[in-house]
């Protein structure tokens, strides 16, 4: 995965993560069935942190994660 498709990747992620934890409208279902397929798909590219709250479903602080970094392993 290049630079850019990592990026890309995490800024659909975050639209996926706003639309589940209720931040803006959209499709529920589309949402988590792609954060499923990115968890099956791309686990080893992913931050470990963000590997383990998307894979427990903590969508808030997966969310918090991407927004914030590092810090947000609360």
């Amino acid at each position: 995965m290049t630079g850019q498709e990592a990026m890309n990747l995490m800024h659909d992620m975050e639209e996926a993560l706003q639309v589940i934890t209720g931040r803006v409208k959209g499709d529920i279902r589309a949402s988590l069935a792609f954060l499923d397929k990115v968890v099956a798909d791309s686990s080893e590219s992913l931050p470990p942190r963000l590997l383990h709250f998307l894979e427990r479903r903590s969508y808030v602080k997966a969310l918090a994660f991407l927004e914030e970094g590092e810090e947000a392993e609360s």
